[in-house]
């Protein structure tokens, strides 16, 4: 059975820290050996290769991005946004579960658009979970935000209500609300609350392991 996972939501979530913290565990406790995926395609007549698309675990998992000299991560802002449209997105996803059957991507930009909802998915992968992100009210967008930031909105001179972060959270709200209702019974739709602990994913993954 193939499955997708996707982690989407608004900026300063952790949803990228929490998805490095499943791949370390992978890598540095149960050991599960990988392969560095690059992937070429055709865009505009022309050859092109994305280094480090994607990692394909020998238990399966396919985890698009890769790790920055840093050890962030970095996934479909890198990957997805390179193949750039719909169409080469869907053949990268066909290439990737050739061999591996539960694909795992994170992102801000690039995971949240219509065509990477259950109902959508549903000719590729018999099972799609979305894992939402999100800011329940304003007030946790500030704390979170100036905490990361270390200053004020009022020092920054703007107003987080108008701010872009604060509009793409209402938007993936909205994205998760069509989610829900483009779901089979199969599917599942979970919105995470960006205090749990960076080892979220470990739990919740473990089956996968």
């Amino acid at each position: 059975m193939k499955s997708y996972i996707g982690i989407l939501g608004s900026c300063a979530t952790g949803k990228s820290t929490r998805l490095n913290m499943f791949i370390e565990y992978l890598d540095d406790i149960a050991g599960i050996p990988y392969e560095t995926h690059d992937y070429t395609f055709t865009k505009k007549g022309e050859q092109v290769t994305i280094k480090n698309a994607g990692r394909s675990y020998a238990n399966g998992i396919y985890i698009v991005g890769n790790k920055t000299k840093a050890g962030n991560w970095v996934g479909a802002d890198y990957t997805f946004g390179r193949l750039g449209d719909k169409v080469s997105i869907y053949e990268f996803m066909e290439k990737a579960t050739e061999m591996n059957d539960k694909f795992i991507v994170e992102g801000y930009f690039a995971v949240g658009g219509g065509f990477l909802r259950p109902d959508a998915l549903a000719f590729m992968f018999d099972r799609v979970s979305q894992y939402y992100f999100l800011y329940d009210t304003l007030e946790q967008y500030v704390e979170r935000t100036e905490g990361r930031t270390e200053k004020t909105w009022t020092e920054r001179g703007k107003d987080p209500a108008k701010s872009a972060g604060w509009k793409s959270n209402q938007s993936f709200t909205s994205g998760m609300k069509k989610s829900i209702a483009g779901c089979r019974a199969v599917d599942q739709i979970t919105k995470v609350d960006y205090t749990k602990s960076k080892h979220y994913f470990i739990d919740e993954f473990k089956d996968l392991v």
